[in-house]
């Protein structure tokens, strides 16, 4: 349609012999035509530096992977997928707080219901630091995004009973002094992820 409105117009401005008005509109044209092609440009060198990117992240060569990432997010800032495989590096170097950084930023950039690998990787590292709450929190959110998602299920349920829970045991002194409590618990707590805080007094009191 704008093709079709511009040879309209240059036909037009011929007939009536307005030639600088002609020239205008053809610079105006050009101009346009470089903008898109720069844009094109870049699209296409962040899409090479990815691909040269995943190269060498998969010959395990992380410090060049990590170079052309950070070239391919120079020309496209918002590309989705390069903050998530920037995290994973330095998750392998053992850079957890870049990694938790790194993964952020990859679920403020998704589209909503896309992010739910960098939403899986939050709550893997969160559990390795004991931050249980917070892995909690965002494997939830990637089971919201994709309820089939095993391995998010399978670390949420490990994040449970990794978290500390305190509970308080009556009993008699009787039941204390004869070593039973001493074998139940620690396999109570094992399975159930509970702590027990044990208070052993008379039969009436407890």
């Amino acid at each position: 349609l704008f093709a079709g409105y511009a040879i309209w117009w240059g036909l037009e401005v011929i007939k009536e012999k307005r030639f600088k008005d002609l020239c205008l509109g053809i610079f105006i044209l050009l101009f346009l035509s470089v903008l898109m092609n720069i844009r094109l440009w870049t699209q296409n060198f962040a899409t090479s530096y990815y691909g040269l990117a995943m190269y060498y992240e998969a010959k395990g060569d992380g410090d060049k992977a990590l170079n052309e990432y950070k070239k391919a997010l120079k020309l496209e800032p918002g590309m989705t997928g390069i903050h998530n495989n920037i995290g994973n590096i330095y998750y392998a170097k053992g850079d957890k707080d870049s990694a938790i950084r790194e993964y952020k930023e990859e679920k403020k950039l998704s589209p909503p219901g896309h992010a739910k690998r960098a939403y899986y990787n939050l709550g893997t590292v969160y559990a390795e630091l004991g931050k249980y709450e917070e892995a909690a929190r965002y494997l939830s959110e990637a089971l919201k995004i994709d309820p089939e998602y095993k391995e998010a299920e399978d670390i949420l349920t490990d994040v449970v009973f990794a978290s500390p829970k305190d509970i308080i045991l009556a009993t008699t002194t009787s039941t204390q002094d004869s070593g039973l409590l001493d074998v139940l618990i620690p396999i109570f707590e094992k399975q159930s992820g509970y702590r027990v805080k044990t208070i052993a007094v008379g039969t009436g009191e407890a």
